[in-house]
């Protein structure tokens, strides 16, 4: 009969490779928000160097050039719109994904908790049996 806990060892390295699994995606989900993140950054310093220089081109600039201007502002202010709510999903992936890490992380542990528990009921239930078989002997030969 196989023992138990080699067995349990058997779950907990699975469940290791799912917390890992877990962690890879948590890493993963955690970069494509930084990311996003960065990405919004450089697009609302864009808007705002951009606005700064207007001051320029609309002191000398037609009625065409300002045309112009304004709808470059709206369709930036739209990808920035885009890339907020884009930022905000990531954020709510990366919630997700760390969640899902920390449900593995604690399962891992409960189960590496278990094997542990195993080994060492099994040591003691050897070491009994180790004793009797001793004792055994000893009665045997008196």
């Amino acid at each position: 009969m196989p023992r138990d806990s080699k067995r349990f060892e058997t779950i907990h390295r699975l469940a290791e490779k799912k917390e890992h699994d877990a962690a890879a995606l948590l890493a993963q989900a955690r970069r494509e928000r930084d990311q996003a993140r960065q990405r919004l950054q450089e697009l609302e310093v864009f808007r705002r160097e951009y606005l700064e220089g207007h001051g320029r081109v609309s002191a000398i600039g037609s009625p065409v050039q300002l045309r112009e201007f304004q709808v470059f502002i709206d369709k930036l202010e739209q990808a920035i719109d885009t890339q907020r709510r884009l930022v905000e999903e990531m954020e709510a992936r990366c919630q997700q994904a760390r969640q899902s890490w920390q449900e593995r992380h604690t399962r891992t542990r409960a189960i590496g908790n278990a094997v542990e528990q195993k080994r060492n009921d099994e040591r003691a239930r050897e070491a009994r049996q180790e004793q009797r078989q001793l004792d055994d002997r000893v009665l045997r030969r008196e």
